[in-house]
């Protein structure tokens, strides 16, 4: 279905005819050839079109695409079902269309998409990552050499974020927050949670409860997150309330962050998210033990 045959569905859904859509905008007769896959528009026209239908563009294409992800979104779906089922095979199968459609078209961003696939294997297999070899030092000038990241390089970067150092993620943290514009929900959504994933690395795993923080990074990202919060977002602010209460037993301060986390867990259950709140009570018995 071509974007006129969307765009005509969505004015006669809303009870619009041609003519109150088009007033001021084009003409009637554009606007009908543009509808029958006849002519092209300009973005500033369609945008502009599409306002009168108080419709975003955002929702504009989620339409047109039969409510499916955009490709490189069931890229990742796909890639990430095949490596929780460790299905090697597939995995493999899919890096060689990646690195084959890199040959041939020289887009960067296939070559990350085979980075990306490589390092689900050897997570799998057990075996180190060489930035070298397997090709996640081409990913990270790829990030780094973007100027503006749109949810690709969010997505490509939420990732592939527990595979590199401590000073990596810092830096490539306040970049994703930085290059990204968050006027979209889902965009800003998918910067608050590497924010709070950056959060949990810098905090450390349970295993290690004495390893020296760095407070003031710490520090920061929280600071971020929660400029980043909107009055609305109950799930993260409790999320937030969660890692600071963890915080604070891994600094040593058991009670208070007991009760800060068990808040939080309180919450989650009021919020009917169980899994957020098992998820928070496992991490609390995890890091209880190990002190």
């Amino acid at each position: 279905m071509n974007y006129g045959q969307t765009f005509c569905d969505l004015r006669e859904n809303k009870g619009y005819t041609l003519k109150e859509v088009s007033e001021g905008i084009v003409s009637v007769s554009f606007l009908s050839k543009f509808e029958r896959g006849e002519s092209e528009i300009s973005i500033q026209h369609i945008h502009a079109l599409l306002d009168r239908l108080r419709v975003t563009f955002e929702e504009f294409l989620y339409f047109h695409n039969n409510n499916q992800p955009s490709e490189f979104e069931a890229f990742f779906n796909q890639a990430h079902e095949l490596y929780l089922k460790r299905d090697l095979k597939s995995l493999q199968k899919l890096y060689e269309e990646q690195m084959a459609l890199w040959e041939k078209y020289k887009v960067k961003p296939y070559r990350c998409q085979a980075v990306l696939l490589k390092i689900y294997e050897n997570i799998i297999r057990d075996k180190m990552i060489d930035d070298e070899r397997d090709g996640l030092k081409e990913l990270i000038d790829y990030l780094f050499n973007v100027e503006v990241w749109t949810l690709y390089e969010l997505r490509l970067y939420s990732k592939t974020i527990l595979v590199l150092d401590e000073k990596m993620i810092e830096t490539l943290s306040k970049t994703a927050y930085k290059k990204s514009k968050q006027g979209l929900p889902k965009v800003r959504e998918t910067v608050n949670n590497i924010l709070l994933n950056t959060i949990v690395y810098l905090i450390g795993p349970v295993n290690q409860p004495k390893k020296l923080v760095n407070e003031q990074s710490i520090q920061y990202f929280f600071e971020t997150v929660e400029g980043n919060c909107l009055e609305t977002d109950l799930l993260l602010k409790t999320n937030i309330m969660q890692l600071k209460g963890m915080y604070e037993v891994k600094k040593g301060n058991r009670d208070d962050g007991l009760e800060m986390v068990n808040r939080a867990i309180e919450v989650f259950k009021d919020l009917q998210a169980p899994h957020l709140a098992k998820d928070a009570e496992r991490y609390l018995s995890l890091m209880l033990k190990c002190r």
